[in-house]
């Protein structure tokens, strides 16, 4: 069964505010990029203070679509431990969808583009993982069936 979604302004996000009072910075971040919502589905985010301090913003990249399957994590994490992988890193952090709602995400970093393996997004924000980081993230996420 899915999460319920809970909004940055929604009546449900006060008792997310408390757990993780600074998730607002992020979310104030992800608005003036753009959209007009922020689902957060998956508080704590255990990554939001290295967002915060290390985040940017993935502009000017273009965007190749494979599509593999609904959850980001672990087709990125899937396609980073290949053995003929395109990744040269792993992009962890939030996109903008079309609907102009931010939401957890995670992408696939090429040479010269990001490897989407969901659908296209508007915008991304997050950090880059490379070697050990990735390979990491990868390990946790490939199996896992909690993993968005």
């Amino acid at each position: 069964m899915d999460k319920p979604s809970k909004r940055y302004g929604d009546e449900r996000y006060g008792g997310m505010n408390r757990s993780q009072p600074e998730i607002r910075h992020l979310c104030s971040k992800l608005l003036l990029i753009g959209g007009q919502e922020v689902e957060l589905t998956s508080l704590p985010d255990r990554d939001l203070p290295i967002l915060l301090a290390l985040g940017e913003r993935f502009t000017g990249t273009a965007v190749r679509v494979v599509r593999l399957g609904s959850s980001s994590f672990r087709n990125v994490a899937h396609l980073w431990l290949g053995r003929e992988s395109p990744l040269i890193a792993i992009g962890t952090g939030y996109a903008l969808a079309r609907n102009h709602v931010w939401h957890q995400h995670a992408w696939g970093i090429e040479n010269e583009a990001i490897l989407e393996t969901t659908e296209a997004h508007i915008d991304y924000f997050g950090r880059c993982l490379i070697g050990r980081d990735a390979t990491a993230f990868a390990e946790e996420h490939a199996l896992n069936p909690l993993t968005l």
